[in-house]
């Protein structure tokens, strides 16, 4: 139970197996007029992480964008919440608010900050044309990015222009985010 409470934790991460099946070569899902990796809308995800040194482990994961807020709830087996994180992103890196409901998870409250704080970068950035450490697919969709230890690939993209596999690779582990569905936010009532 610790080792799953602990590869849970890392969840919030988006990720891929190292033994994954080779993926087919990559087709555009058509033209791109450039802007965010996720924009506002609600994102349901799977997610794998294998740690060098371990079981693979998956579970769920939710990431609603509303403008530049953001929310991520990691989720049980059995769907219900472990752990929310709150985050405006026009504030600075620290300001999130990070709320455990599953009592095995509180003495990780700490490293889930830490490691939602690594990928906040990945999860914020506008068209990152400026940045020199990332890599484009020939039609000018993100392909990687790289942000301190933390290492990021679209592996593909789906009809829509969302991007439905990502890898995240950072010493120790390698995780495997596939989003299963998104829904765009409910509009708002004037």
């Amino acid at each position: 139970m610790k080792n799953f409470i602990a590869f849970a934790c890392l969840g919030l991460a988006l990720v891929a197996c190292q033994s994954s099946p080779p993926l087919p070569p990559y087709e555009s899902p058509g033209p791109y007029s450039g802007g965010e990796l996720f924009p506002s809308g609600i994102y349901q995800q799977k997610i794998r992480i294998q740690p060098r040194n371990g079981t693979a482990r998956e579970f769920r994961g939710v990431l609603r964008r509303d403008g530049k807020k953001l929310e991520v709830i990691g989720l049980s087996p059995f769907s219900t919440s472990l752990f929310r994180i709150r985050d405006d992103l026009s504030q600075p890196l620290g300001k999130e608010s990070v709320e455990v409901f599953e009592p095995a998870f509180a003495r990780y409250a700490d490293r889930i900050a830490a490691f939602y704080q690594a990928l906040r970068p990945l999860l914020s950035h506008r068209d990152p044309s400026e940045r020199k450490d990332l890599s484009r697919y020939p039609d000018g969709r993100l392909h990687q990015i790289q942000a301190a230890e933390l290492e990021m690939s679209v592996l593909g993209y789906d009809p829509s222009g969302f991007a439905k596999m990502i890898e995240l690779r950072r010493p120790g582990w390698t995780a495997n985010v596939e989003l299963m569905e998104y829904s765009p936010l409910p509009r708002k009532k004037p």
